[in-house]
């Protein structure tokens, strides 16, 4: 199972589609609005950019993986409905309370 799809049983979901326009620019803007979005979020981004092809998805999620602004957000591309999903990574667990040092 991968970690998306545990990650889908336990966060919230947003469904988001950005409409076809003539000027690929603001499927861009509107896209890494989403991706700042998860920064400060616990739930999952589902984006369809209706003017996107899958190679392009592709291509733009390995030019985004390689900047370490996005590094915290899991990203990961869906061919099955032309999806990106967009969410923060957890590398560490919830944080736990602090012990007493009155012990």
């Amino acid at each position: 199972m991968s970690s998306l799809t545990h990650l889908l049983k336990t966060r919230p979901l947003h469904k988001i589609t950005i409409p076809s326009s003539t000027i690929h620019t603001f499927g861009d803007v509107d896209f890494i609005v989403y991706c700042q979005k998860a920064l400060y979020s616990n739930a999952i981004w589902r984006i369809c950019i209706e003017d996107w092809e899958p190679g392009y998805c592709i291509a733009y999620l390995h030019t985004l993986r390689q900047f370490r602004r996005w590094k915290p957000l899991t990203l990961e591309y869906k061919e099955r409905g032309n999806y990106i999903y967009v969410c923060r990574t957890l590398k560490k667990p919830a944080r736990a309370t602090k012990k007493s040092s009155h012990t």
